[in-house]
């Protein structure tokens, strides 16, 4: 059965500092966990990922969550090959098939871009990092992982239009967390994916995303 996700909209939410809005997510935004491991040979038992996303206009608020053993994080510019530290992601696609990815490491680096498929990729300009927030924040004490809360503002990346109202238009989409370069790389997944290798860039298994 395919994955489908309610994103709430969160009115006033622009206004709100980043506490403010890491409790506004906690308390109205739709929760979620990233339970599929979907290639046997990568599964680990002691990494757990949650997620909270709202929206309001055109920009996509989301706040993860991760616990896990091993914490890497080398790369410090966007567009760098976070993907290969400790990271989280947020892939979403408009009705044409074209999908916005944003990656993010534990020091709030993070590789974006957009097109139909993981080649002819468009990366994005320095204007949409001008836009897009990224606070991230290590945990403290005995207890192991980060959190990264986003502000991603879909019209700057140019999937829609700043009139666009999201909730009349149909998109799909898939969440992740990964670690190609940890000593157990792991993949998770919000929506499972089918292939005999670890590929995000999947469309096919996007998940419906329901903005209301």
């Amino acid at each position: 059965m395919a994955c489908s996700l309610r994103i709430p909209r969160l009115p006033g939410v622009r206004q709100l500092d980043l506490q403010a809005l890491r409790s506004r997510l906690l308390a109205e935004g739709e929760h979620g966990s990233l339970q599929s491991q979907s290639w046997e040979e990568f599964r680990v038992d002691d990494v757990e990922v949650k997620f909270s996303i709202g929206y309001a206009y055109t920009t996509v608020y989301l706040l993860f969550e991760v616990h896990e053993p091993e914490i890497r994080a080398t790369y410090r510019n966007h567009l760098d090959p976070v993907y290969r530290d400790s990271c989280v992601e947020f892939f979403i696609a408009d009705a044409q098939g074209r999908y916005l990815n944003v990656e993010c490491n534990p020091f709030g680096a993070v590789l974006s871009g957009i097109g139909t498929g993981r080649t002819g990729r468009t990366l994005m300009e320095p204007e949409f990092f001008g836009k897009l927030q990224v606070d991230t924040s290590l945990y403290e004490g005995n207890e192991s992982g980060w959190e990264a809360l986003l502000r991603i503002p879909l019209d700057g990346a140019g999937l829609v239009k700043s009139s666009d109202d999201l909730s009349s238009l149909p998109f799909t989409g898939n969440l992740y967390k990964c670690g190609d370069d940890l000593q157990r790389p792991h993949y998770l997944s919000w929506s499972p994916i089918g292939t005999k290798q670890p590929d995000f860039h999947q469309s096919a298994y996007f998940g419906s995303f329901a903005f209301s």
